[in-house]
């Protein structure tokens, strides 16, 4: 597809280039040099569109018409699709021709949406059908066209009856041609149903078209179009293609189509002037989020961190607040703030810390965790033990003080002497852990407690 010389200049080496086909290429080229010393680099070559593709479209359209009237008994809406891009995509319809020739100032087109639509009515017509040609026309340069033939049955009252006149099986039949009233022949069905055998019957189920608020079938089930999206989407062959989002600072839009798009309103730190948003200019060097409602009406809505909003200006918060017992504090500007842990002994309560409550009437001291009130009891008063966080009231001989690991043989007398171990075991446990409860012997009308 492309080549190159030894001065590095790339040429195109094939005619077959086709955008449509591969918009990108990417190519690997090679510099070496005398020594054998090579190096490489990446080359993109993109490939520009040039209207090379007439609109094309899908399928040829029909429709009835009742004699003096102006709008047709389903609208007709035609359309075509342009493979190019940009300015070689955009199609406009206008009418070209008909048949019977001389019948082109009864019908129009909108240039942009393919709305096909009665301007003069047809009135005591001799023919039973006109066939309207449409052209679809590119903007590109230069322009490029297809045409379409849109086949309309012209119904006058001679030919028309009402489902009331209709046998049974007409049923869902919006217009029938009674030439033979005794043999009437449905041409039209209602929306939802489709000709069969010259019956009117059910559209089998589909799947919604997403983002469609209101959808519309053709009398033969096989096509379904979009004819109004959602806000925020538009009508594209049929379905809704979501609109494109021009900038940043656009909240609510409409759009018609992915060139034609109109912001209805803005994020904050933006304002809107006419379609699109603008940037709100900023107040100062301290100020974080604005709002305005123009270049000239602007307010600070928040400040940087640190500082807070007083008196029409960014001002420094006060000195840094406590909560008592809490030992990491969070705050939200100023003047908002709360406790994320407290110290040993307290936990969270909403904003601040509080005591961990005492799980029972013998307990001294609790420690719970910094979040849950939920506390186990770590010390104990005297005349009762600590067993599994809770403390048990000491009844006397065959009782179970606290246990505290020991050697096997301690000095009893001395430590009696001393501390009074016999009779006051919690408080050797408290002050000489290594020998609590490890007497064998004690004084005459003390029993041996553990």
């Amino acid at each position: 597809m492309f080549s190159i010389d030894s001065s590095g200049l790339v040429t195109v080496a094939s005619d077959q280039l086709d955008r449509e086909t591969k918009s990108v290429y990417y190519i690997s080229v090679e510099a070496t040099d005398p020594g054998g010393l090579k190096d490489t680099a990446q080359l993109t070559v993109s490939i520009t569109d040039v209207n090379d593709n007439a609109p094309v479209f899908r399928r040829d359209y029909d429709g009835y018409l009742k004699e003096n009237e102006t709008s047709f008994s389903k609208p007709i809406i035609v359309s075509a699709t342009d493979a190019d891009i940009g300015v070689n995509a955009q199609v406009r319809y206008s009418i070209s021709r008909t048949y019977p020739i001389g019948l082109d100032s009864h019908f129009a087109v909108d240039g942009v949406t393919g709305v096909l639509s009665v301007v003069v009515p047809l009135m005591n017509s001799d023919t039973s059908q006109v066939v309207v040609s449409v052209r679809a026309t590119d903007s590109g340069t230069p322009p490029l066209f297809s045409d379409v033939n849109v086949t309309i049955s012209l119904l006058t009252p001679a030919r028309t009856c009402r489902e009331t006149d209709c046998r049974h099986n007409f049923t869902n039949c919006e217009l029938a041609r009674c030439e033979d009233p005794a043999h009437p022949i449905c041409v039209l069905c209602r929306g939802g149903h489709t000709l069969f055998h010259g019956q009117c019957r059910a559209c089998p189920p589909c799947t919604p078209i997403l983002h469609c608020e209101e959808e519309e079938t053709s009398s033969s089930c096989l096509f379904r179009r979009c004819s109004r999206c959602e806000q925020g989407f538009y009508r594209k062959a049929g379905a809704c293609e979501v609109c494109p989002r021009p900038h940043a600072g656009c909240r609510d839009l409409i759009c018609s189509s992915a060139t034609d798009v109109h912001c209805t309103s803005c994020y904050p730190s933006f304002y809107l002037t006419g379609n699109t948003c603008s940037e709100c200019p900023q107040t100062g060097p301290d100020c974080q989020q604005v709002e305005c409602t123009g270049p000239r009406q602007v307010t600070c809505t928040k400040c940087k961190d640190g500082l807070f909003f007083f008196n029409n200006q960014c001002t420094a918060c006060p000195s840094t607040i406590l909560i008592p017992d809490c030992v990491d504090v969070a705050r939200d500007g100023c003047f908002k703030h709360w406790c994320r842990k407290c110290a040993p002994g307290f936990f969270i309560s909403g904003t601040v810390c509080d005591v961990c409550p005492l799980p029972d009437a013998g307990c001294q001291v609790a420690e719970c965790n910094s979040s849950s009130s939920y506390s186990n009891c770590v010390r104990c008063f005297h005349g009762y033990h600590l067993q599994g966080g809770l403390c048990h009231h000491d009844s006397g001989q065959g009782s179970t003080p606290s246990q505290c690991a020991d050697h096997p043989k301690a000095d009893c007398a001395s430590l009696q002497a001393s501390l009074n171990v016999c009779s006051e075991p919690s408080t050797a446990c408290h002050y000489c852990p290594r020998y609590c409860n490890m007497c064998d012997t004690c004084t005459q009308g003390m029993p041996i407690i553990g």
